[in-house]
């Protein structure tokens, strides 16, 4: 994984060319942003963390983005913690009779397994998980994520 950084000029009608250049053409799994208030200069700040795989292919017809081994992008302990919410999906996905994407996608996933704890409110923060899927699917999630973490706590 490699990170880049990005300003843009809250001014600058075109400051964000060569961002959507660099989001075109690379594979992104996080992006963290802030706003720096600065009077005139004021800016915002990109911080994006983007797998090094080479630039994604935009040939005709291909809208499909290279596959990510999630075992090689996360640490062990992350990597457990998405394989269970993994299992999971396929369990909420199977009960509703739906593809299991249409839960949650597996950068979604890694977003969740990347979380210390996770509750409604950092489910809400990741992009495209909505109200509705909070509403419908947190409660299995979270459970998930917790993982052995209760029975541990459980045991003497």
């Amino acid at each position: 994984m490699q990170f880049r950084l990005f300003t843009v000029s809250i001014g600058d009608p075109g400051g964000c060319d060569e961002l959507n250049r660099f989001l075109a053409g690379h594979r992104v799994l996080t992006v963290q942003r802030e706003l720096i208030q600065n009077g005139s200069g004021s800016c915002w700040a990109f911080c994006l963390e983007y797998l090094d795989t080479g630039r994604v292919s935009g040939g005709a017809g291909s809208s499909r983005r290279p596959k990510i081994d999630y075992k090689e992008v996360l640490p062990p302990a992350q990597f457990a913690v998405f394989a269970r919410l993994r299992e999971c999906r396929k369990g909420l996905a199977a009960k509703e009779g739906l593809p299991a994407f249409a839960v949650c996608t597996d950068e979604q996933l890694a977003a969740m397994a990347r979380e210390e704890t996770l509750d409604k409110g950092k489910l809400l923060a990741i992009d495209g998980f909505g109200e509705g899927k909070a509403e419908r699917y947190a409660e299995a999630l979270v459970e998930a994520h917790a993982g052995d973490k209760k029975q541990e706590m459980s045991q003497p």
